[in-house]
């Protein structure tokens, strides 16, 4: 079963155009079956009536990490008030926009647990130079994720994740993502 996953979202409970029920049909219309609100600060869960039946949900958070200085992308939260300890899986959200040198980032996936890569595109913007990727990989091995960081309507469908899964839930979607079993999309 093919999972087309939009995993970096925002709605209107932070800065996005569209309300959380909105926002799902708007991207499930644009041919995603598996979505994340990832609300900047903010733990969105929609209503169970704005939830498309075909539609798996993945909760998580755009968060700016104080101590490292750069945001992250987490999914998979549990409890009201998560914390970056409560994320199933983590990554450093649009690392080109703050210009920090790539050992910030390797030092990051190395000494806080959970965090599991970059994001390799970003609204169909490439974030890194080829000797930057040559510098991570003598480092560590981390994992890429392409995402629209969707905001408004038009930013669809720029950069995606596609997996092949036997079930299509959150707990495999989220499985496979730690595992790397998925690959990258994009227009460009």
């Amino acid at each position: 079963m093919r999972a087309v996953c939009s995993l970096h979202n925002h709605s209107s409970c932070s800065d996005g155009e569209l309300a959380p029920g909105q926002l799902l049909a708007y991207l499930r219309h644009a041919g995603y079956n598996v979505i994340a609100i990832t609300d900047h600060m903010e733990h969105t869960i929609p209503h169970e009536l704005q939830m498309p039946e075909d539609v798996v949900f993945i909760d998580g958070i755009e968060w700016w990490h104080r101590h490292l200085g750069f945001e992250l992308v987490s999914l998979g939260l549990k409890g009201d008030n998560p914390t970056l300890s409560d994320a199933t899986i983590s990554w450093v959200a649009h690392p080109a926009l703050y210009d920090w040198p790539m050992s910030t980032y390797i030092k990051a996936m190395k000494s806080v647990e959970g965090i599991y890569g970059l994001e390799w595109m970003n609204s169909g913007i490439a974030q890194f130079q080829p000797y930057e990727l040559e510098e991570i990989f003598r480092e560590c091995h981390p994992h890429f994720f392409n995402v629209d960081d969707f905001h408004i309507r038009g930013q669809e469908k720029m950069s995606w994740i596609e997996m092949d899964v036997d079930s299509l839930d959150k707990d495999t979607i989220l499985e496979t993502l730690i595992s790397g079993d998925y690959w990258l999309e994009s227009k460009r």
